[in-house]
């Protein structure tokens, strides 16, 4: 086996490598995106099944809370509550009817 040979060799062998790593990499980041998104999710319900009778399910959280509480990012809050059902947003208007803060919650659907 001449030098040429031994180059295929190792380049179709570094191209399924990739392959491989890259798949590894991809199904990391969707684990840890899912994990993120089901702690919201049980961190939500949790206050909602708390206070459901006492405040007719309606019980949210501001980002900042979130973030103290569950250590994600306002980005990963933001995320995780557009690709579920489950979470609902909504805003605080100040006076002037601008949005002051967005509030986190669970929709019980």
């Amino acid at each position: 086996m001449d030098w040429k040979e031994r180059l295929e060799v190792a380049a179709n062998a570094a191209a399924i490598l990739t392959f491989f790593g890259g798949t590894f990499a991809w199904c990391y980041y969707q684990y840890g995106f899912f994990s993120k998104k089901r702690a919201l999710e049980k961190y939500l319900k949790g206050h909602f099944d708390r206070h459901k009778a006492t405040r007719n399910g309606l019980y949210q959280f501001t980002s900042l809370h979130l973030t103290k509480e569950l250590g994600l990012t306002e980005s990963e809050i933001l995320q995780a509550s557009y690709n579920n059902k489950k979470i609902h947003r909504s805003e605080k208007l100040d006076a002037e009817n601008f949005t002051e803060r967005l509030l986190f919650g669970y929709q019980d659907k």
